[in-house]
């Protein structure tokens, strides 16, 4: 990862203006539109699918 600042070994120290960078750099490989589907998908909370969240509710009814 080229431009990434990396705390060494026996040092716990980061100034602000390399946490910003970094949380910047991190939170644009961590937040894809691929992981927040799949985060949304496993949690049932919005279905990426309507018609796979249509199929669950009638299962829900059904059972019910």
């Amino acid at each position: 990862m080229a431009g990434i600042k990396v705390i060494q070994p026996g040092f716990n120290y980061i100034d602000k203006p390399d946490i910003l960078e970094s949380y910047h750099e991190a939170r644009k490989q961590a937040f894809t539109l691929e992981s927040t589907n799949s985060g949304f998908k496993a949690t049932g909370l919005v279905p990426f699918d309507l018609e796979e969240g249509l199929v669950r509710l009638r299962m829900m009814l059904k059972n019910a």
